[in-house]
């Protein structure tokens, strides 16, 4: 993995950092409304060892950061939040409405999740520092040059930003693939969200896509209409697959949730996570819908 910014489109460039698992993106974006990071990676120590060298070799340090933002608040993404409002004095921090509790009280959060598959669950991160946030983002309100459409389904406060010159759409974690090799398949908490979230990002008709991770089988990013056209399909196709095993899982009497996340995993999965629990919370996901 390369420790450095990797330039995507002009004003536009992706650091992806190290998780312990699947890489996660950051990513910089610059131009006439300021200098904005968005995501901050998994802990204070990605900020120190990854993204603050990254910044020096862009001739940049936090200071000089206008806006720290964030797709969605699960910890490999805004772990890094409180170490950045150490180092980024001029910086304002922003999310939508739905993830302000979740940005102050990240550890909860992640406890919580834990808490509902605790056989099948890691143990949550010894430290999660949360901020509290300088403002929120309302939908369709733009902030760093930036539009922010909301996004929910991977969960309730996931966001992507879209720059509307550059048709450069940034979706963190709201479009899924299959999934990661560390999640197994796609983590959908609330899938008639995610549904109309997909359509709803497909209506931007972006040309660039910077996601959060690599979601199978899709690289990171993508360049080209039809390539973005074409993970935000295959995402909504993978979405259906999911919903037709875990109906015919019930047919048959699996009423497990981890026994139905296993057989999803053996028939279509593209890893084998030691532990399922965000395999469960999709097949709980689709269970609502029943």
């Amino acid at each position: 993995m390369k420790n450095q910014f990797e330039s995507i489109v002009p004003g536009c460039d992706v650091l992806f950092t190290p998780t312990g698992g699947p890489p996660a993106g950051v990513t910089l974006i610059r131009n006439a409304a300021g200098i904005s990071l968005i995501d901050s990676g998994i802990s204070a120590a990605v900020v120190d060892g990854c993204i603050v060298p990254a910044l020096a070799q862009l001739g940049l340090t936090p200071d000089d950061l206008d806006f720290v933002l964030c797709t969605h608040c699960h910890g490999d993404h805004i772990g890094g939040h409180a170490r950045l409002r150490e180092l980024a004095h001029r910086a304002k921090f922003g999310v939508c409405a739905a993830g302000a509790d979740k940005l102050r009280r990240p550890l909860f959060y992640s406890r919580a999740i834990r808490a509902k598959f605790p056989e099948e669950s890691p143990a949550p991160p010894a430290v999660l520092e949360g901020v509290e946030p300088d403002f929120l983002i309302e939908a369709g309100e733009m902030v760093g040059g930036l539009r922010l459409i909301p996004a929910p389904g991977h969960d309730s406060d996931a966001v992507a930003f879209f720059a509307p010159e550059q048709r450069l759409l940034i979706t963190g974690d709201s479009v899924q693939g299959n999934g990661t090799w560390g999640q197994g398949i796609a983590l959908i908490m609330d899938p008639a969200a995610y549904r109309e979230s997909l359509r709803r990002l497909m209506a931007l008709q972006a040309e660039v896509l910077v996601a959060g991770h690599r979601f199978e089988p899709f690289p990171p990013v993508l360049h080209g209409a039809e390539k973005v056209r074409s993970f935000l399909e295959e995402s909504l196709s993978f979405s259906e697959k999911y919903d037709i095993l875990i109906r015919e899982a019930a047919e048959e009497g699996i009423r497990s949730v981890p026994e139905i996340a296993r057989r999803l995993l053996e028939k279509i999965g593209c890893g084998r996570p030691e532990k399922l629990f965000l395999a469960c919370w999709t097949v709980a996901g689709y269970g609502k819908e029943r």
